[in-house]
């Protein structure tokens, strides 16, 4: 449930004693977003920012979608766990974009 997550990543950073600056700079997520994430006016957070997440507060992954599971549709959540793209660095989904549009050129 997006509500159980804003209240983890909140008290988890309260707990580091870091600031939304402090979070945005360590992460690359914007202060402003980080906020809405925390206050659960984000209600379909991308895997990338739950990955930055997970990986800055040392938390396995499987934890961080677990929050969402609470009360997220059941398909989804498959989705995002079964997703053979999550682990897809920066780098590789580019390329995978122009690959897909390089397919759809040729259509």
């Amino acid at each position: 449930m997006v509500e159980e997550l804003a209240k983890f990543i909140k008290k988890k950073r309260n707990e580091l004693n870091f600031t939304l600056r402090d979070i945005e700079e360590k992460t690359g997520i914007s202060n402003a977003y980080f906020s809405q994430l925390e206050n659960a006016k984000i209600k379909n957070p991308s895997i990338k920012v739950l990955r930055k997440i997970s990986d800055f507060f040392k938390i396995p992954f499987e934890n961080i979608m677990n929050l969402l599971d609470q009360d997220t549709n059941a398909e989804k959540v498959y989705f995002r766990k079964s997703n053979p793209f999550l682990d897809v660095s920066d780098d590789e989904e580019k390329k995978l974009l122009e690959y897909l549009q390089f397919i759809r050129s040729r259509k």
